[in-house]
């Protein structure tokens, strides 16, 4: 049996510099320079294998489904053997099926990064799935968020594993522990149909049985405090979900003020309107955002989950 990925391997770098990742799956799949096999927008998945200089002969695992609880599409991945050739068969696992949030850097060496850029405490997270684990494997979900400041600092933490299979798409929602009253500023999700993760560190162990099935779509987080806030001003914003476009509708004419946030905190629009605006999101990364709407006073009228797909 190959040795498994290390964790020098997949976390050769602590810093985190990466895109948001895609949590819908929606959209043409970019195509990546490291593999032949695309991989959703800002994930690394098994597909990495499919590289000439590890071996063209690799199968495809995951790929972009038809099967969507919101949407077109969701995100597939298929536990599959592998032939591996060359200084990187060391670090290769035999039979393996997962992914992660995070990309793949070429500087100073080449490496898996997990991560992307996250400062909010969500209280859980849901998503709808199937999972299908061949006998003695396990599927599963993780949450992670840290803070860095030299070394990790793990102070959230989410995991669900799957050992029976379903045929149909489910929902499930996580609840989200946290050890510090610290605010992250990354997190990591990991899914595999094979979920061979210890309960500390990030090593995959062997054990994985081909033919194991996970399908993940709609990935969401849920923050609270994020009903509309009391008001005598109505309000229609659509559509949610929104693609090239979302309206904002309002039975006042005073003036307010709409900014879109995404997860980390950044704001990405801001605009003044009256009693209409119209935002254009196609030029948007897909993904949760929050919507805040304040009168010109700056008190607050609505506090808004917006999730954009492409």
């Amino acid at each position: 049996m190959k040795k498994i990925f290390t964790t020098v391997f997949l976390l050769m770098l602590a810093g985190v510099k990466a895109q948001l990742p895609s949590l819908s799956f929606e959209g043409t799949w970019p195509a990546s320079p490291f593999n032949a096999a695309p991989d959703p927008s800002g994930w690394v998945t098994t597909n990495v294998l499919t590289s000439p200089f590890i071996s063209s002969s690799n199968a495809t695992t995951t790929t972009q489904h038809t099967l969507a609880c919101n949407g077109n599409a969701s995100m597939r991945i298929e536990t599959k053997t592998f032939v591996t050739t060359g200084m990187l068969s060391t670090y290769i696992p035999t039979i393996a099926g997962f992914g992660f949030a995070g990309q793949i850097v070429t500087f100073p060496s080449v490496a898996l990064r997990d991560g992307f850029p996250y400062n909010s405490k969500p209280t859980s997270v849901s998503y709808c799935y199937i999972a299908q684990p061949q006998p003695q494997d396990t599927a599963g979900v993780r949450i992670l968020l840290w803070r860095y400041a030299g070394t990790r600092n793990y102070i959230g933490f989410a995991e669900k594993k799957y050992t029976t299979s379903n045929n149909s798409l489910a929902n499930e929602t996580l609840t989200i522990s946290y050890t510090s009253t610290l605010t992250p500023d990354s997190m990591g999700i990991y899914v595999a149909s094979s979920f061979k993760f210890p309960t500390s560190g990030f090593t995959i162990r062997d054990g994985a049985k081909p033919g194991s099935i996970l399908i993940l779509d709609n990935i969401t987080f849920n923050i609270s405090g994020l009903n509309d806030y009391s008001s005598n001003i109505k309000f229609n914003v659509f559509p949610n979900p929104a693609n090239q476009f979302l309206f904002i509708q309002s039975d006042n004419i005073q003036k307010k003020n709409a900014v879109l946030v995404d997860l980390t905190g950044k704001v990405i629009f801001k605009s003044y309107f009256e009693d209409r605006l119209k935002i254009l999101t196609e030029k948007f990364e897909e993904g949760l955002y929050i919507l805040q709407i304040t009168d010109e006073n700056g008190k607050p009228l609505v506090n808004r989950k917006i999730n954009i797909v492409h």
